[in-house]
C-alpha cells in the first residue's frame, strides 16, 4: 500500500524536523532539476544522434544496393542491344548469347528469354510459361524494367530474385523480354556489412512486405504477418511500409526495446531497415545517470547532517519560549526569560515577558471584582427566591379563577348548541310540515281530478255497451239477410240447371230439323252458354256468401263476447270511483291536520330562536370573561417565570463568582509567591 504525502500531517511534526527537510530541499532540488534536465537533454541529443546516424547508413546503403541491382539491369539492357538477335526472336543465338554472359557473371543464377506471348526459355532450352507472373506483366504493360519480390526456384528450391527488361522494337511495342536471375544472398552480402554499435544490423523489405535479406535466414522469403507477431507486423506496415523513410521504436520478439529507421531505394521501392537495440544507444547515458544518482545521495547525506545541525542550533531559544508558556499553561506566571539576542527570538522574548506582567496585573484585579460579585449575588439569590415564592402564590389563585370561567364557558357553550340544534330540527319540521300540506293539497286535486276521470270513463263505457249492442243486432241482421241471398242464389243455380237442360233438348230437335233448325240451334247454344255462366257465377257468389257468413258468426261471437267485457269494465269503474271518493275525503282530513301542525311548529321555531339568541350572548359574556381571565393568568405566568429566570441567573452568578475564584486561585503571581 502506497503512503501518500499529507500536508496535514507535515503541520504536526516538530519545527526542527521542517527546518530540516526545508534545508535539505533546497539543497536537493536544484541538483535533482539540473540532473533531470541534463538527462532529458542527453536523452534527446543521443536518440537524435543515433537515429541520424542510421539514417545516413540506410541512405548509404540503400543506394549501393539501387546502384547493384540497376548494374544488372543495364547490363542486361546493353546485352539486348548489342545483340540482335534478341528482337529477331533467334531462340538458338539467344540461348548461346546467354550462357556465355552467365558464365562470366557469378551475380548472375541464369538468363531468360520470354517472347512477347509468356513462353520462357533459358540457356538449357527449358520452356515455361510465365503469362501468369507478376514480372511479366508488369515489364509488358509499363515496358519498363521490373525487379520482382522473392522467388523461389522451382529446380532447385533456391531464393531468386527477377530482373524482367522489356524488348521495344522500333515503335516502343513490346516484342519479348530478358529475365536477368539474381541471387539473393549477394543482397544479403550486402547488408551483412551494415553495422551499427555493438549488435546493430540490416536488411530488406519489399514494398509489397516481404522480408529480402535478415540476419536470421528463416525469415527470409516470408511476409512480415508471418515473420513477426500480429502487433508487431501492425508497426512495420505502418512505419516502413507506408512511409518513404523514417524512425520508429518497437518491443521486438524477444521483448527488448529496439530503434529502427528505414530508407527506400528509389527505383525499386524496397525498403532497408537498420535497427540496433535502445539498451546500447542508451547505454552511455545509464552510467552518466548512476552516477548523478550516486552524487545525489552523498550530497543529501552532507544536507541532511547540515540541516539537523543548524535545526537544533535554530530551534533552542524557541524551545525555551515554548518552556515558558507550558508553565504558564499551568498557571504560574512567575517564571521570565533571560535575553540574550536581540534578532526575533530575543524580541519575543521579551514580549512574552511583558505578557506575563500584564496578565498577572489582569488576574489579581479580577480576583477582588470576584469576590465583589460573589457578595451580591447570594444577596439577590435570596431577595429573588422570596418574590418566585409569592408569584407562585399568585398564579395558582388566578389559575383556580381561569378554571372556574372555562367551565361556564363550556356549559353555557354546550347548551347554545343544543338550543342551536332544536331550533334547526324544529325550522326543519315546520318546512316539512308545510312540504306535506302543499303535497296533499296537491294530490287531492289530483284525486278529484282521477274521480272526474273515471266518472266520464264509466259514462263512456256505458255508450261503448250500447254501440256493441247496436252492432251485435246489425250483424245479426246481416246474418239473415246474408241466409236470404243464399236462397236467392240456390233458386238462380236450380233455374241455370233447367235452362241448360232445355237448351240440350233444343239442339237435339234442332239436330232433327236438319236444315231448318239452325238457326234455332244456334240460339240453344247461346242460352246454353248463359246457362252456364250464370252457374258459374252462382257457384261463385255461393262461395262468397259462405265465407262471408263464417264472417259474420265469427263477429257475432265477439260482438257478444265484447258485450260482456263492456258490462265488466262498467262495474270496474264503478267500484274505483267510489274508492277514489274515499281517498277524497281522507285527504281532506290529512290536510286540515297537517295544515294545524305546520303553523304549530312555525311558532315553536320562532320561540327557539329567541332562546339560542339570548344564550348566544351568554356564551360571549363568558368567552369575554375567560379571555380576560386567561390574560391575567398568561401575565401571572410570565412573571412568575421571570422571575424563576432572575433567580436561576442569580445562582448561576453566584456560582459563576465562585467558580471564577477557585480558577483565578490557580493562577501563581509574583506578588503573592
Amino acid at each position: 500500500m502506497k503512503t501518500k504525502f499529507s500536508f496535514k500531517k507535515f503541520n504536526t511534526t516538530s519545527l526542527r524536523f521542517k527546518l530540516a527537510v526545508i534545508l535539505l530541499l533546497v539543497a536537493l532540488l536544484p541538483m535533482l532539476c539540473t540532473t533531470i534536465f541534463y538527462s532529458a537533454y542527453f536523452d534527446n541529443m543521443m536518440t537524435q544522434e543515433i537515429q541520424e546516424k542510421e539514417n545516413n547508413l540506410a541512405e548509404a546503403n540503400a543506394t549501393t544496393v539501387d546502384y547493384f541491382v540497376n548494374k544488372k539491369i543495364e547490363l542486361t539492357q546493353e546485352i539486348i542491344k548489342q545483340h540482335p538477335e534478341f528482337r529477331n526472336g533467334d531462340v538458338e543465338q539467344i540461348k548461346k548469347t546467354m550462357k556465355a554472359f552467365a558464365e562470366v557473371d557469378s551475380e548472375v543464377e541464369y538468363f531468360a528469354y520470354i517472347n512477347k506471348d509468356g513462353i520462357s526459355v533459358n540457356a538449357e532450352g527449358v520452356l515455361t510459361n510465365v503469362t501468369d507472373r507478376d514480372y511479366f506483366i508488369q515489364s509488358r504493360d509499363t515496358k519498363k524494367p521490373f525487379i520482382s519480390d522473392l522467388l523461389i526456384n522451382k529446380k532447385n528450391g533456391k531464393h531468386i530474385i527477377v530482373a524482367a527488361v522489356p524488348i521495344l522494337d522500333e515503335n516502343q511495342n513490346y516484342i519479348g523480354g530478358v529475365n536477368c536471375v539474381l541471387n539473393p544472398d549477394i543482397l544479403s552480402q550486402l547488408t551483412k556489412g551494415i553495422k551499427v554499435g555493438q549488435t546493430g544490423y540490416g536488411y530488406l523489405i519489399s514494398a509489397n512486405g516481404m522480408i529480402l535479406t535478415h540476419p536470421e535466414p528463416d525469415r527470409i522469403g516470408k511476409t512480415l504477418d508471418e515473420a513477426f507477431t500480429p502487433e508487431l507486423a501492425k508497426v512495420f506496415k505502418d512505419n516502413v511500409i507506408a512511409k518513404e523513410s523514417g524512425t520508429f521504436t518497437f518491443t521486438a520478439l524477444d521483448g527488448s526495446e529496439k530503434i529502427g529507421s528505414f530508407k527506400t531505394i528509389p527505383n525499386l521501392g524496397w525498403r532497408l531497415v537498420i535497427v540496433v537495440p535502445a539498451e546500447e544507444v542508451f547505454e552511455q547515458l545509464t552510467t552518466s545517470m548512476q552516477l548523478a544518482i550516486t552524487l545525489i545521495v552523498v550530497v543529501a547525506i552532507l544536507a541532511i547532517i547540515m540541516a539537523i545541525f543548524v535545526a537544533r542550533r535554530a530551534i533552542k531559544p524557541i524551545l525555551q519560549v515554548s518552556g515558558a508558556i507550558k508553565t504558564l499553561a499551568n498557571g504560574d506566571l512567575t517564571p521570565r526569560l533571560q535575553i540574550n539576542s536581540k534578532d526575533e527570538i530575543g524580541q519575543l522574548s521579551h514580549d512574552l515577558n511583558a505578557t506575563l506582567d500584564s496578565l498577572s496585573a489582569i488576574i489579581e484585579q479580577a480576583r477582588q471584582v470576584s469576590e465583589q460579585v460573589a457578595a451580591s449575588s447570594e444577596q439577590l439569590t435570596a431577595t429573588s427566591a422570596e418574590s418566585v415564592q409569592a408569584s407562585n402564590q399568585i398564579s395558582r389563585s388566578i389559575q383556580e379563577i381561569v378554571g372556574g370561567t372555562e367551565n361556564q364557558l363550556q356549559a353555557s357553550e354546550q347548551t347554545s348548541r343544543v338550543m342551536d340544534e332544536m331550533a334547526i330540527g324544529i325550522q326543519r319540521v315546520a318546512e316539512s310540515s308545510s312540504s306535506v300540506s302543499e303535497a296533499c293539497l296537491s294530490s287531492m286535486d289530483e284525486v278529484q281530478l282521477g274521480n272526474q276521470r273515471i266518472a266520464d270513463a264509466i259514462s263512456q263505457m256505458k255508450k261503448i255497451k250500447n254501440s256493441v249492442g247496436s252492432s251485435a243486432k246489425d250483424v245479426q241482421m246481416l246474418e239473415e239477410y246474408s241466409q236470404k241471398i243464399g236462397q236467392i242464389v240456390s233458386v238462380i243455380t236450380e233455374i241455370s240447371n233447367q235452362t241448360q237442360l232445355l237448351s240440350l233438348n233444343a239442339s237435339i230437335e234442332a239436330a232433327r230439323a236438319g236444315e231448318h233448325g239452325k238457326g234455332f240451334a244456334v240460339v240453344g247454344n247461346e242460352v246454353k252458354k248463359l246457362a252456364e255462366e250464370s252457374k258459374n257465377s252462382a257457384a261463385n257468389i255461393t262461395e262468397l256468401i259462405t265465407e262471408i257468413q263464417g264472417m259474420i258468426v265469427k263477429a257475432v261471437t265477439a260482438m257478444n263476447e265484447g258485450v260482456v267485457d263492456v258490462e265488466k269494465g262498467a262495474e270496474l269503474l264503478d267500484d274505483t270511483g267510489k274508492v277514489f271518493h274515499t281517498i277524497s275525503n281522507t285527504f281532506q282530513q290529512i290536510t286540515e291536520q297537517i295544515q294545524e301542525v305546520s303553523a304549530a311548529s312555525q311558532q315553536m321555531s320562532a320561540s327557539t330562536e329567541e332562546v339560542s339568541a339570548t344564550m348566544t350572548d351568554i356564551v360571549n359574556v363568558s368567552q369575554a370573561a375567560y379571555d380576560r381571565s386567561q390574560g391575567i393568568l398568561t401575565g401571572a405566568q410570565q412573571q412568575l417565570a421571570a422571575m424563576e429566570e432572575i433567580s436561576s441567573s442569580t445562582n448561576n452568578l453566584s456560582k459563576l463568582a465562585q467558580e471564577l475564584q477557585e480558577e483565578l486561585a490557580k493562577f501563581k503571581i509574583a506578588n503573592r509567591s
